[in-house]
C-alpha cells in the first residue's frame, strides 16, 4: 500500500480484494485517494443492489453494501459512469482549485 502511494496518482484503480464489507471498506478508503483527477476507481463484485436479468452474477452484498456506504460520504468526488454486470465503475471529479 504504502509503495504504490508514494509511486504517485494512477488514471485506473480497480479494486477485487477482500470481500469482507471492513475489507472493502478499507481498500476504497485507501485506494480512492490514489486515483488521479478524472481517473477511475473500478470495483469488483459490487452490483449486489443493481437491478439485473435473473441469472447473472450480482457482486457480493457485503461489498457492494461497502461501497454504496463509502459512495455516501464521498458523492461530490465521485461520479458513478457504469456497470458491467458486477463491475461497477466510477470517475474521480476533478478538484477546482480554490479561489
Amino acid at each position: 500500500l504504502k509503495a504504490a502511494f508514494l509511486t504517485g496518482s494512477y488514471d485506473v484503480i480497480y479494486i477485487d480484494g477482500d470481500h469482507s464489507y471492513d475489507g472493502c471498506l478499507f481498500d476504497l478508503t485507501h485506494y480512492s485517494k490514489m486515483v488521479a483527477d478524472n481517473g477511475f476507481l473500478v470495483i469488483d463484485d459490487a452490483g449486489h443492489f443493481l437491478n439485473m436479468p435473473h441469472g447473472f452474477f450480482r457482486g457480493h452484498e457485503s461489498v457492494s453494501l461497502a461501497v454504496n456506504n463509502f459512495m455516501i460520504g464521498a458523492r461530490n468526488n465521485w461520479e458513478f459512469i457504469a456497470n458491467v454486470v458486477h463491475l461497477i465503475i466510477f470517475r474521480k471529479k476533478q478538484i477546482s482549485p480554490a479561489k
